[in-house]
């Protein structure tokens, strides 16, 4: 996990919603999250009025989507359901393999596929997904940009 949880649990709230490629609409209704809670909650860090994702909502979410109780603390990427009807899928999201370069090529691949294949705002989703990862990565290593 992140040096921050709250940061790690938003990451994990973004990956569920592109996971199963339901908007924040469908997930509140899911949830029974208000939705304009639900949009704060995926707010950028600096951005005002973003919310933190807190216990009572992490079991309705849990619950609402059959997650594992440690689900949100788990590994980016890791235990993502499947869309409804994609169940190899999942399988194979499922799968913990070493990162590799062709690994990485076919995974790549993969997702641009994917992304091929989304509505305008799950590929916003999507895209603040790897913006956000790409900033903590190149905080890490000593990186800006």
């Amino acid at each position: 996990m992140s040096e921050n949880p709250h940061e790690h649990w938003r990451l994990r709230l973004m990956e569920l919603l592109v996971a199963l490629g339901i908007s924040q609409r469908k997930f509140s209704d899911d949830t029974g999250i208000d939705p304009t809670y639900v949009s704060r909650l995926l707010y950028p860090k600096a951005k005002a009025g973003r919310k933190n994702l807190g216990l009572a909502n992490m079991t309705a979410i849990r619950a609402a989507y059959k997650l594992s109780a440690g689900w949100f603390d788990l590994p980016l990427g890791a235990e993502l359901p499947a869309k409804p009807g994609d169940e190899v899928g999942a399988a194979k999201r499922a799968k913990k393999v070493e990162p590799d370069s062709a690994y990485k090529a076919e995974r790549i691949a993969q997702v641009v596929k994917a992304m091929e294949d989304m509505e305008p705002y799950q590929l916003d989703q999507a895209a603040k997904i790897i913006e956000t990862l790409t900033e903590h990565t190149s905080h890490k290593n000593g990186t800006v940009g």
